[in-house]
């Protein structure tokens, strides 16, 4: 699920959230639009973000992205 050019990436205020709240909403949506671009290959998303994928792998589970069944829209 791509989003619109015009529609924010993320769509709550994120300044009214604590800030661990917010990063975690701001990193899951980051995560899974590129992941999107990475056409789900996670190893490429790894190289992409700048993270070792061990890391990457873990820090996709801690925030609920499912790495697993991406496709193409």
């Amino acid at each position: 699920m791509q989003t619109p050019p015009d529609e924010p990436l993320v769509k709550q205020d994120l300044l009214a959230l604590p800030l661990r709240e917010a990063r975690e909403q701001f990193e899951r949506a980051y995560l899974q639009q590129q992941l999107l671009l990475c056409n789900g290959k996670v190893g490429q998303l790894a190289k992409r973000v700048g993270m070792e994928r061990t890391h990457l792998y873990r820090k996709l589970r801690s925030l609920g992205v499912d790495f697993r069944n991406v496709s193409e829209d």
